[in-house]
């Protein structure tokens, strides 16, 4: 699973379904997602997502702009960008920033 886990790590901004990623293992959709699970602990879209939140705290603390930061990680929209920084961070990215101020 390295070799996905790699390929998450390298292309988290773009979207990327399971399709493409068993392309990658060649192996079927349903053994890559199951194989993930079991090594990783998540699905591999949890993975990208959160790979995606880990990196948008930084662009949030250097930009202090939400709505830039959804765009830049590859969500929909702020709100898409909100609900799972705050259900993966345990708060909202403008508290975030507020908190993490020097």
């Amino acid at each position: 699973m390295n070799i996905i886990q790699n390929y998450i790590n390298e292309h988290y901004k773009e979207k990327i379904t399971l399709e493409d990623l068993s392309r990658i293992a060649k192996i079927s959709p349903f053994h890559l997602n199951r194989l993930f699970c079991l090594e990783i602990g998540i699905t591999p879209y949890s993975y990208q997502i959160h790979k995606k939140i880990e990196k948008s705290k930084t662009l949030l603390l250097q930009t202090g702009s939400i709505a830039d930061t959804a765009l830049e990680m590859g969500f929909t929209d702020q709100s898409h960008f909100t609900r799972f920084f705050k259900k993966i961070i345990g708060t909202t990215p403008g508290k975030f920033i507020k908190s993490n101020k020097s």
